[in-house]
């Protein structure tokens, strides 16, 4: 991260100043929302609107109100394409509508009509319960009726039994007063065209069709009006668009399945990384709580702006729709910006240098150049995308679309609070999601950065800052990728504070300059608003850059993770230390006595194990063995282990009886350690000259004896129990002495339950029949080979299973 102003700075500031004049000069010439002059503000709109509606005997009052600002996506295609962005503004500016006010009203339950005809007013009501009802008016800019339908399901071949079939002149006069007056405020020259009539037994429908004598904009116009049964039904003013410009829209559907597939795709690498992340306790959670925060805050406003844009709508519907939603969008943003931090802290941390200081501080000259060069960044982006988007429409015959969602902007109450919410919601997805997680990913994938900004501009390339997009398909991904550059460029210079300041700002910007073409007060209003937080973020930012603390001043943010991870590594290595120092009192090596051939094993199941094995050499023909196994694992049992060896070695030197030796250890054990803790082991001297193994067993495993010269193979197992279960009573008068003998050839295994009690994936344990067969099987073989072989196959046994216990054995082979 570069943390002073320096030349390129310069170059991008002086950039951005010519960016934006693009961006204002080209605004009313390509961008088709120039075109929306809100002469009548929402409120007048509904209200010309109810009385429209009233006037056609429509009584409404009780039925739950929606209004939306839409457009006619076909019409604009037409008149970009037909007439180019500049001219086609003016026309929809002027006499082609192609912006409307979409008012409708619906109730379910009974509803109300009243409907006149001529001076005598006739009412009619219908009472249908849970049946839904709905009235449609649209109304264009300047307040004018367009399109009126009323609906509800009991339209079927059945009339109502007190339905009356009304003769044609009638209904001709009925459409005719409406023709007049609609046709009184569009202007022009229009002529009766015909009348289409089709009789059915729930009474007659007639529609009647006006055709305007000029073409507006080369589109023929006309007016239709259906009634029945003495009602209109529906009336609309609709343009005929030639056959070549007609479904545009609906032609770039695949842009719809690609969106999808990639949304998937994002969402399983999303949930992958955030599982690998989590089991590796690599995630701070707590550093997507402000993101997901923010992102909630603007969701939840975008959402009631939203929805209260439907009067007399149940408060608990619109609740309920938000809390279904918000979990996901929030929760969403929160996984998405952990896992992203995550990677980028490991990755490159000079990226998060500015955020992780203002966790801590408010202003600082790093903060204050990131979100100067953030709205550098906006100005740069919307200058380039508006000179892309002309260069696409003046060269590559594209042309606008605006989506089939509805104009929240100029619907809603607050337009400046929309477009902050907005912003904040679908902005910082978009960052996060490309710098802070996918740009990341690529980052540790390929280290130069020219893969880096090929993947993430193809990548960008299939998503939409939130802006008017251009059309085809291949024009707008163009433009996205290019768009995308910037932002690539940008994030490999800087910082992520830096790209997020300059995506918060695009739709700002742009939102903001929108509002001060809509030709109303209301909206000149909300637009000083969005730029005058634009003003005030530039007053911070250079608040920031004068103040005192010094741009090396930087605070790393330290997350909870690597701070466990800091404490496992510090447990780790003393862990390690332990091991070490554990295996400095096992022996260092096996004796060596003639006639006598030893191997031992010692795998402690953690890092330090209880298992212990020692020899007391005693002489040349004389040696003494000893095996344990302290209950419990870990540090405690090494500790106990540790204990048992200093007892044993005290105990050795002057006493030659086993027996008597574990008697001994058993009272000093009971006597040192905690209740609950106790070791089962073996003590056995072997002396080649009498040819005897004398030994004792303390509720160890037995020892298994193997005698090549007569064929048998023997498990010797003396009573007694475990050192430090009692105080010595019981165990004195319990254990006992043996004395076999030994002959060349024999085998003998001392081992602890580690071994015989070593489970597979399906917990079924080694046993000890196993042991039996391959010491049968590996008599002649060297003791090394026979320990060896043994070890192999309990691992062959146990596969992937992990090591649930210490493993533990001695064998002594007579040669």
């Amino acid at each position: 991260m570069i943390d002073k102003m320096t030349r390129s700075d310069i170059w991008i500031f002086s950039g951005a100043v010519f960016g934006l004049a693009v961006f204002l000069y080209l605004y009313p010439r390509i961008y088709p929302q120039s075109a929306i002059r809100m002469e009548i503000d929402k409120e007048e709109i509904v209200q010309q609107g109810q009385q429209f509606v009233a006037a056609l005997g429509y009584d409404l009052t009780a039925f739950h109100r929606r209004v939306d600002l839409e457009h006619d996506a076909d019409r604009l295609a037409y008149l970009n394409m037909a007439f180019g962005t500049s001219v086609a503004n003016r026309m929809m500016a002027d006499s082609v509508v192609v912006y409307y006010w979409s008012i409708r009203w619906s109730k379910e339950s009974e509803y109300s009509i009243q409907l006149g005809h001529g001076s005598e007013e006739q009412e009619v009501r219908e009472r249908v319960d849970h049946i839904f009802g709905d009235v449609r008016l649209y109304m264009d800019l300047q307040g004018r009726p367009i399109h009126f339908d009323f609906r509800h399901e009991e339209e079927e071949e059945t009339a109502p039994p007190d339905t009356v079939d009304t003769p044609e002149e009638t209904d001709r006069e009925t459409a005719g007063r409406l023709a007049a007056s609609l046709m009184d405020v569009y202007g022009g020259s229009w002529f009766f065209d015909e009348v289409d009539e089709k009789p059915n037994t729930a009474g007659t429908v007639r529609r009647y069709t006006w055709r305007r004598d000029t073409r507006v904009a080369g589109l023929g116009v006309s007016i239709d009006i259906t009634i029945k049964n003495g009602r209109v039904q529906i009336f609309n003013k609709s343009y005929t668009i030639p056959k070549p410009f007609s479904d545009q829209q609906r032609r770039e559907d695949w842009e719809g399945a690609v969106t999808l597939v990639l949304f998937l795709l994002l969402f399983i690498l999303v949930v992958i990384y955030f599982i690998m992340r989590l089991r590796s306790d690599l995630i701070d959670f707590k550093s997507g709580l402000v993101p997901a925060i923010l992102v909630f805050l603007g969701y939840f406003v975008y959402f009631w702006g939203q929805a209260s844009t439907s009067a007399g709508e149940p408060i608990w519907a619109l609740l309920l729709g938000f809390v279904i939603t918000a979990p996901f969008v929030a929760g969403g943003i929160w996984a998405l910006s952990s896992v992203g931090e995550s990677l980028t802290r490991e990755t490159w941390i000079e990226k998060l240098i500015v955020l992780d200081t203002l966790r801590r501080k408010p202003l600082f000259p790093s903060l204050g150049l990131a979100l100067f060069r953030g709205i550098a960044l906006a100005f740069l982006v919307l200058g380039l995308a508006s000179l892309l988007n002309y260069l696409g429409i003046d060269v590559g015959h594209g042309y606008f679309t605006l989506g089939d969602s509805p104009l929240y902007f100029w619907a809603f109450r607050w337009p400046s609070v929309h477009v902050l919410s907005r912003s904040l919601f679908s902005s910082l997805y978009i960052v996060i999601t490309f710098c802070l997680f996918l740009m990341t990913i690529a980052r540790r994938r390929f280290r130069r950065g020219i893969w880096i900004g090929a993947i993430l501009v193809v990548l960008w390339s299939f998503v939409s800052m939130p802006i008017p997009r251009i059309m085809p398909y291949v024009l707008r991904m163009g433009v996205n990728g290019l768009v995308g550059l910037l932002f690539v460029l940008f994030f490999l210079r800087y910082e992520f504070v830096t790209v997020a300041a300059g995506a918060l700002s695009i739709p700002i910007l742009f939102y903001g300059t929108a509002a001060l073409h809509a030709g109303s007060g209301f909206f000149l209003f909300h637009g000083l608003i969005l730029f005058g937080l634009l003003g005030i973020v530039l007053i911070l930012a250079a608040v920031a850059l004068r103040s005192e603390a010094p741009s090396g001043d930087m605070v790393t943010y330290v997350p909870d993770y690597l701070q466990r991870i800091y404490e496992r590594e510090r447990i780790q290595r003393e862990l390690e230390i332990a091991r070490n120092v554990q295996l400095t009192f096992l022996p260092r090596k096996n004796p060596e006595i003639k006639g006598m051939d030893i191997a031992t094993l010692c795998l402690p199941a953690k890092e330090v194990g209880g298992d212990y094995y020692d020899f007391i050499e005693m002489g040349p023909k004389k040696l003494g063995v000893a095996i344990g196994d302290v209950s419990g694992k870990g540090i405690s049992a090494a500790f106990y282990m540790t204990l048992t060896k200093g007892f044993l070695k005290s105990q050795a030197q002057n006493i030659s009886s086993p027996r008597q030796i574990l008697i001994n250890m058993n009272e000093l054990f009971y006597e040192n350690s905690e209740r609950g803790f106790f070791i089962s082991m073996i003590y056995g001297i072997f002396d080649l000259e009498a040819r005897t193994l004398t030994f004792s067993r303390a509720g160890h495993n037995p020892m298994i004896l193997r005698r090549p010269g007569k064929g048998t193979t023997e498990e010797i197992n003396p009573p007694g129990i475990a050192l430090g279960l009692e105080r010595g009573d019981v165990f004195s008068h319990t254990i006992e002495e043996r004395t076999v003998g030994i002959e060349k050839n024999d085998v003998f295994l001392f081992y602890t339950d580690g071994m015989n009690e070593a489970q597979n994936r399906y917990h079924e344990e080694f046993g000890e029949d196993r042991l039996r067969e391959i010491v049968e099987a590996y008599t002649e073989a060297p003791a090394a080979v026979l320990l060896d072989r043994t070890q192999r196959e309990i691992q062959r046994f146990t596969a992937d299973a992990p090591q649930h216990d210490d493993m533990t054995a001695v064998i002594i082979k007579i040669t």
